[in-house]
Formats: C-alpha cells, structure tokens, sequence
C-alpha cells in the first residue's frame, strides 16, 4: 500500500479515535505515533489530514 493510500487509513483512525473519546486530535496524534510507527512522510500526511479534517468537523458532521 503507498504512502498516501496508508497515511488516509491512519488519518481515519485518529479521527475515529478522537471522535469516540470526545477529545481532541491532537490529543489521539500524540499517543498515537507512540503504538504506531510509519515512515516520517506518511506520519506527516496523516497528522495532515487528520488535522484538516478534524478543522472542519462541524461543517461535515451534518453532511453525514
């Protein structure tokens, strides 16, 4: 699986984590890179989008 496709599945962990746990996605991608290790660029795209994401939550929640 490449860089991107993995990094997007990483991505959705953390905000299902972070969703579930009611806390904060920075919270979830500090703990998260302690259990998990990948390469520093699909790290970096993950916390990326997940970010991005998470900025945008309550415009997409609803659409959901």
């Amino acid at each position: 699986m490449g860089k991107r496709s993995t990094g997007r599945k990483l991505a959705m962990q953390i905000l299902y984590q972070a969703d579930i746990r009611n806390t904060s996605v920075d919270t979830i991608i500090d703990h998260f890179w302690d259990v998990h290790q990948f390469e520093a660029d699909t790290t970096h795209w993950a916390n990326d989008l997940a970010i991005s994401t998470w900025s945008h939550k309550d415009t997409i929640d609803p659409v959901i």
